[in-house]
């Protein structure tokens, strides 16, 4: 049985993938970690989970959980993720993983050296559904493959808001545009080779809120 240790009490985490973890067969959420430990407990205590830390240090630093599901905000997954690694855990760390593709390199390096495993928290990757759209394109079942098109769009004006603090890795690509370029990778098994965008940017917030995005992944 996998023991899970939850790095916050986002959102996320409390309404769907503690919930998921704990209907799985496999694995189980043994603790909470918030920097207020308050928080964990009352999170901890939603989710009968047994074990509720006041630091995130503290639960990397336990031999009560072997991995760790991380939902902060974007801009502090690399960190934690090589600090979990270091520390001897698994990793699930949510979408996107990295802000910079350079960044990625530290991560494979600290997953190497600890032998543990580090995945990124995309549905596409896991979803039969998506598992079986990709087998039938190999299979050639729906002919040949020749435009993908996508779109993701929601309204969010709240300034409190990770989404919209470039600081903490907010805006539109990085939250939900790279559903549409994970679907397309995971499917088809190829990169883009050329990558064509326009950008609009909020004029409160700075972020990016509208983007039209042409990637050619040559022939399919």
């Amino acid at each position: 049985m996998l023991r899970f240790g939850i790095l916050s009490t986002a959102k996320i985490g409390r309404e769907l993938v503690v919930p998921a973890i704990q209907d799985a067969e496999n694995c189980v959420v043994t603790a909470i970690a918030s920097r207020d430990l308050s928080r964990a407990r009352e999170m901890a205590d939603r989710f009968s989970v047994p074990h509720a830390f006041g630091s995130y240090e503290e639960m990397l630093a336990s031999d009560l959980i072997d991995a760790v599901y991380i939902p902060l905000p974007t801009s502090q997954h690399i960190e934690w993720t090589i600090k979990a690694a270091n520390a001897g855990k698994h990793v699930l760390c949510e979408k996107p993983m990295a802000l910079k593709a350079s960044e990625i390199d530290a991560v494979i390096e600290a997953r190497d050296r600890n032998k543990v495993l580090i995945s990124e928290a995309f549905m596409v990757t896991y979803s039969p559904v998506w598992h079986k759209v990709r087998s039938l394109l190999n299979e050639g079942a729906i002919g040949k493959l020749r435009h993908v098109q996508g779109a993701f769009t929601y309204y969010n004006r709240d300034a409190g808001n990770m989404r919209n603090k470039p600081e903490l890795g907010g805006g539109g690509l990085p939250d939900i545009g790279v559903y549409p370029t994970i679907s397309t990778r995971f499917v088809t098994g190829k990169e883009p080779i050329r990558v064509q965008a326009n950008t609009d940017r909020d004029p409160e917030f700075g972020t990016d809120i509208y983007s039209s995005v042409r990637a050619d992944f040559g022939d399919f």
